[in-house]
């Protein structure tokens, strides 16, 4: 693979990288800030977990 194809591909991992930090830092203010309720979260892995009795 010549260079110019991993600069390109280290370009696009680094912009997929900065996607998901901006979108960690969102979800982390709406879940502190509470605008983001965990409750139903939590009831939706637990069910699961209960059928199988885990």
């Amino acid at each position: 693979m010549p260079l110019a194809a991993y600069e390109a591909k280290v370009l696009a991992d680094e912009a997929e990288l900065r996607k998901l930090q901006s979108m960690k830092i969102g979800l982390m203010n709406g879940l502190l800030t509470g605008r983001i309720r965990v409750t139903p979260l939590l009831e939706s892995v637990q069910q699961p977990a209960a059928q199988t009795g885990a």
